[in-house]
């Protein structure tokens, strides 16, 4: 629903973005219009995670704030 109606979305998923990875249709649209982020771990990255849990919790610390500004700049 938020897609159709182009509202601006942060997808966070815990599976890693590899090199052919391609999300479908509705969510490449918003991603290519500007209005959908996805944050994934890079696959070399999976091993050091203990639990998924702990992958959600970087992930969500890299929307915080404090994150780095070229993570912020890349979404305004």
């Amino acid at each position: 629903m938020a897609l159709k109606e182009n509202l601006r979305l942060i997808h966070v998923q815990a599976d890693p973005i590899g090199r052919y990875w391609k999300p479908e249709r509705s969510r490449f649209e918003a991603c290519a219009y500007g209005s959908l982020l996805v944050l994934a771990p890079w696959p070399e990255d999976m091993p050091a995670f203990a639990s998924a849990y702990e992958v959600f919790i970087i992930l969500i610390a890299w929307l915080r704030p404090s994150a780095p500004s070229a993570i912020r700049q890349t979404w305004r």
